[in-house]
């Protein structure tokens, strides 16, 4: 059950605020039930301004390849009734956005998680963004998690343990919990860049995101004062791009510039 399920592909979508009533007159987690508030299954799914907030599993489920996302705003559920109760696999809480382990290419610039765990007590989130862990083409960009608020009790804890896949800093309550930030690109696995001989040339192969430029650039020795571009910039189309060299020398040194 979500409030909104997009199958098509090659969507665009703009604003989307994704909300449900965890607090108030009539709110209940038993009584208005629902998982998730953005399921995509679509490939090429573009959303710019996505807010998605208090659903009982992630918040945003994200299926479909090739999606890109432009500022996500999300708030965790204010009234987990118990940590067994939102929790799954033996993990405490829910991604707010969850990118499929099946995914290879996905991008996404300026998230932020927030945890206020005011009408619940002793609830813990270990990950507040979750990414395949083995795809060079899903790429977030700058993410930041905030503990505004929670309760414990009887030495228990409440936390927003990890900003994206175990890493990032421990946030915990009761009262604010600070903030915990990362302005850098998380690139899954490090960035890989290869070389092989295909005949007489040389073949440079790496991975690439659509809307960047890139441009080869080569020496054939440390020493060189400077580097020489090998052919004509290029658009990324979020494969593994291979370029060839057809005059290599016996020895040459290649890197990749990007813009």
């Amino acid at each position: 059950m979500s409030c909104l399920q997009i199958d098509a592909n090659d969507v665009v979508g703009d604003n989307l605020w994704l909300w449900r009533a965890d607090h108030g007159a009539g709110a209940g987690w038993d009584q208005n039930v629902c998982n998730n508030g953005l399921i995509v299954n679509g490939d090429r799914v573009t959303i710019y301004g996505l807010f998605v907030e208090h659903h009982q599993q992630y918040q945003t489920l994200w299926n479909g390849n090739w999606g890109r996302v432009y500022f996500y705003q999300s708030e965790l559920p204010y009234d987990p009734p118990s940590q067994a109760a939102w929790s799954h696999d033996g993990v405490n809480g829910y991604a707010s956005y969850k990118v499929a382990d099946s995914v290879t290419s996905h991008q996404a610039y300026g998230l932020g998680v927030y945890a206020v765990f005011i009408d619940c007590v002793n609830i813990s989130c270990f990950n507040a963004i979750e990414t395949p862990a083995n795809s060079q083409q899903v790429n977030l960009h700058n993410m930041i998690t905030v503990y505004i608020a929670g309760n414990t009790s009887g030495g228990g804890t409440s936390t927003l343990d990890h900003i994206i896949n175990g890493t990032g800093a421990t946030l915990a309550g009761p009262g604010f919990g600070g903030t915990a930030k990362t302005n850098s690109l998380w690139l899954n696995p490090a960035f890989s860049i290869s070389a092989a001989m295909m005949g007489a040339n040389a073949s440079i192969t790496f991975p690439t995101e659509s809307w960047h430029t890139y441009q080869l650039q080569y020496k054939n020795a440390l020493t060189d004062p400077s580097w020489s571009n090998l052919g004509s910039p290029f658009g990324g189309n979020d494969t593994l791009l291979p370029i060839q060299d057809p005059n290599p020398a016996t020895s040459r040194l290649y890197r990749m510039m990007s813009f």
